[in-house]
């Protein structure tokens, strides 16, 4: 259930309903609750500066991968600038730091019953991340 906090004030929200840091160790399986995730092929289009070569995608199978895939592009950057580190440790507040400082980004999100890919805009991503995050937290 998401009441009116987590609407209105994601970041302030997540820090109440879930711990405040979140380290992502391992990748997050999709039976890991039991049930699958549909299966909802999803393109990530991102661009990290201004140099068009900087343009990238990636696919994978459902939302919850490719929402996975963000947090490891972020997790790749800090091993990268950071190598003697292990483990890796974040807050929601980071995440979204970096998912800003993108200069594109965008899911494009395959519906079967159109036969179609429907794009979803960085906010989208950042409300998806802010529930899939939170799924992940209570498991």
């Amino acid at each position: 259930r998401v009441h009116g906090e987590c609407l209105s004030r994601p970041l302030r929200c997540l820090r109440q309903c879930t711990p405040p840091h979140i380290s992502f160790l391992t990748p997050y399986c999709n039976t890991m609750s039991g049930r699958s995730e549909p299966r909802r092929h999803t393109i990530i289009l991102c661009q990290f500066g201004k140099d068009l070569n900087s343009r990238t995608y990636q696919d994978f199978e459902t939302v919850g991968a490719a929402l996975d895939g963000v947090c490891q592009l972020y997790e790749q950057g800090l091993k990268a600038y950071n190598h003697n580190l292990q483990n890796v440790t974040y807050d929601i507040n980071d995440l979204w730091r970096f998912i800003d400082g993108m200069t594109d980004v965008c899911f494009l999100v395959h519906n079967s019953q159109t036969n179609s890919y429907q794009p979803h805009n960085r906010e989208w991503v950042k409300n998806s991340l802010f529930h899939h995050l939170k799924k992940q937290a209570q498991l």
